[in-house]
């Protein structure tokens, strides 16, 4: 669903759309407008506004995975949603050459993964 434009587009998707989430998740856009206001879902905005959300955060459920959402939630302190994204799908050196999507999902210990999202997170605001 990406629109192609930025190899950062390329690192965090792919993406669902504003629309096909709402109807997935099954709630009405103000929810989910709600949700994004709050750090309670992961989107990014296009150039254009428009809002769209990494795949590879829902789970079979249809909930955003517990441990990527406080990831995000910790990152989201200190850096815009591309940002955010793009670290999240950054293979790091203390999870054996994984990114931290790749390693929640695989159902690795959250440990290391907060630990590297907050010590980045307080650098940022710094």
């Amino acid at each position: 669903m990406s629109d192609g434009t930025s190899h950062i587009d390329e690192v965090v998707g792919p993406f669902y759309g504003a629309d096909e989430v709402a109807q997935w998740l099954q709630i009405p856009t103000l929810v989910l407008d709600a949700r994004i206001a709050a750090n309670e879902i992961l989107a990014c905005a296009l150039a254009d506004g428009a809002w769209v959300f990494p795949i590879w955060q829902f789970t079979d459920d249809r909930v955003v995975h517990p441990n990527l959402l406080e990831v995000w939630q910790i990152l989201r302190r200190g850096a815009d949603p591309w940002t955010c994204g793009t670290w999240m799908c950054t293979p790091f050196d203390e999870l054996g050459g994984q990114s931290p999507v790749q390693w929640l999902v695989g159902r690795g210990d959250a440990y290391p993964v907060l630990a590297c999202a907050r010590a980045d997170a307080d650098r940022w605001i710094q």
